[in-house]
């Protein structure tokens, strides 16, 4: 909540009298670099950049809070969950004999090598939805660029 009506309310507000273009940017960009590891810096300016957005285009923050509230929720609760799975299974992939295990069709190691995807895809997912609120941007740009 408490980043939202920073990075949303009271900046967007502030700036906008700039521009619209001026103050989702700043939002957005200033929200990437608030959570400041390069893990989270990408997804971050996506989310940020949507949200101010969305914002700017609605006037209500409590649509932002909600959003960002689901998006916490969700992918810390998943992210914990497919981290302590893929470490409760980590002394599997460090086994000398891990290929001869998965080739032999040994369930355990299976089970590890499935539950690996799952995290991967789960990480290149979370990468393309910071992605897509960039081009997503980027593609309402040209709206903000013919005012």
């Amino acid at each position: 909540i408490v980043e939202e009506l920073i990075f949303r309310k009271l900046l967007i507000d502030r700036v906008i009298k700039h521009g619209e273009f001026l103050a989702i940017m700043m939002s957005g960009l200033m929200f990437g670099m608030f959570h400041g590891n390069f893990a989270q810096v990408f997804f971050a300016t996506g989310l940020g950049l949507f949200w101010a957005f969305i914002y700017v285009k609605t006037g209500k923050v409590w649509y932002t809070i909600a959003l960002h509230m689901t998006i916490n929720l969700t992918t810390s609760v998943i992210n914990i969950f497919l981290i302590q799975k893929y470490f409760e299974r980590m002394d599997i992939f460090l086994d000398p004999n891990y290929m001869n295990n998965a080739m032999s069709g040994d369930p355990a190691t299976i089970e590890a090598i499935v539950v690996m995807m799952v995290f991967l895809a789960w990480m290149g997912f979370l990468a393309l939805l910071g992605l897509a609120g960039i081009v997503l941007f980027f593609v309402f740009l040209k709206k903000f660029l013919k005012r």
